[in-house]
């Protein structure tokens, strides 16, 4: 292990693994290749203050089977990779300025800022396992989309939400087999392209997507919101407030398929001349139930 109050600068190709329990205290530059934080190992014990800068073409990769939170910044033009342990969770709780991509293939990965904070585009894989993110305090935006269910094998991809998170777009299970689930309770789920579709459930061929909304509000305010875009969508609402600021599709393309089911809460469709449609190319249901709708 290192420990100490210096720095740690990776450079060069090629992978450096720190497999103990890290108490050094100085920043950590990942200059090129990639720094793996593996088997159980960690970095400050488990709560890591310090400063992570990471090079576009650089990798940060937490593999290990302990929980650790990062509560400096972590910013550059790289990527964060977790994966291979299913039960540890990664946490972020500082004020990020990261433009790379974020992927996580397998156990949690916790954005938990006390403000503002910035990322790039974030995956969430997991293969047969599932891997999940969880958004629970602060506000992120993000500087690319959010993609639950990304790649065809990813078939328990799962995001938590109840705080302020903005993307680019939203898909949920964006790839021929993929199943991604959103789940929100709280805070602000906001989309910013003009994209169709610009959130979007079910959102490639073959992809199966679930937005169980209970609290909170999703705001759409440029694309088109898709439930059953290109495939299979179902969007359960139970409470909180949907605001669709252009067209809202529940079965968008030919062999989509969508099913809305409101049962609480409030849909706003807030753009000039938009409708909401029930079937447009594909096969759409709409469930009306409850009360105070």
């Amino acid at each position: 292990s290192l420990g100490g109050s210096g720095a740690l600068t990776k450079s060069g190709s090629g992978t450096l693994t720190l497999a103990g329990a890290n108490s050094y205290a100085g920043d950590t530059t990942v200059s090129s290749g990639t720094l793996q934080v593996g088997s159980s190992g960690s970095l400050g014990a488990g709560n890591y203050a310090g400063n992570v800068a990471i090079a576009a073409g650089a990798t940060l990769e937490y593999s290990s089977s302990a929980a650790q939170i990062l509560s400096g910044s972590v910013s550059g033009g790289g990527t964060v990779i977790k994966d291979t342990s299913t039960t540890s969770t990664l946490t972020l709780s500082g004020a990020n300025a990261l433009t790379g991509t974020t992927t996580i293939n397998a156990g949690t990965l916790a954005l938990s800022p006390s403000g503002a904070s910035a990322m790039g585009s974030i995956l969430v894989g997991g293969g047969a396992s599932g891997a999940t993110l969880v958004v629970n305090s602060g506000s992120t935006t993000l500087s690319g989309d959010l993609v639950v269910g990304a790649a065809s094998a990813d078939k328990a991809s799962l995001a938590q939400i109840s705080a302020d998170l903005t993307a680019n777009n939203i898909d949920i299970g964006n790839a021929n087999g993929a199943i991604g689930t959103v789940n929100q309770s709280a805070g602000t789920l906001t989309t910013t392209a003009l994209n169709d579709p610009n959130f979007g459930i079910g959102a490639a061929v073959g992809g199966t997507g679930t937005y169980n909304l209970s609290g909170g509000t999703a705001a759409v305010t440029n694309g088109i919101f898709n439930v059953g875009g290109y495939g299979a969508g179902t969007l359960n609402q139970s409470g909180g407030t949907i605001n669709a600021g252009w067209w809202a599709i529940v079965g968008r393309r030919v062999g989509s398929s969508g099913v809305y089911n409101l049962s609480g809460g409030q849909f706003n469709q807030t753009g000039t001349g938009s409708q909401l449609i029930i079937g447009e190319q594909g096969t759409g249901t709409l469930n009306v139930s409850g009360s105070g709708i």
